[in-house]
């Protein structure tokens, strides 16, 4: 595990997907040259990178072991089915509402993806 913010990342910019939808593509197009570093990441990366930046915020220090992508999917859906009072205390809340998205898509049309790119 990493040992602190401004590490390396987990994983590294992809481009987008050759199978992109013509929306995504047309929404990164769009962005023109402010769109930076596009990529993708699977339901597990993202889960892993969730899993990470608990790590990195010194949270969850028992999530550090995380090795497995069923231990990962298991321990992830136990995080999204908190129910949290504090939701706007915690800062990757919006993060596990998106993961829980993707395994509900995962459970009944196959695999998903997350698409993203940053801004200048």
């Amino acid at each position: 595990m990493s040992e602190g913010i401004g590490e390396e990342p987990l994983f590294t910019a992809r481009g987008l997907p050759g199978d992109v939808t013509k929306a995504t593509y047309k929404d990164y197009k769009e962005w023109g040259c402010d769109g930076r570093h596009a990529s993708w990441l699977t339901t597990v990366e993202f889960a892993a990178c969730i899993v990470e930046a608990y790590y990195r915020m010194n949270s969850f220090e028992a999530l550090q072991d995380y090795k497995e992508h069923e231990e990962l999917y298991l321990l992830l859906e136990a995080l999204a089915a908190i129910n949290n009072p504090y939701y706007h205390e915690d800062p990757l809340w919006s993060y596990k509402k998106i993961l829980d998205i993707m395994l509900d898509y995962e459970k009944y049309d196959g695999e998903c993806r997350i698409v993203f790119w940053f801004d200048n």
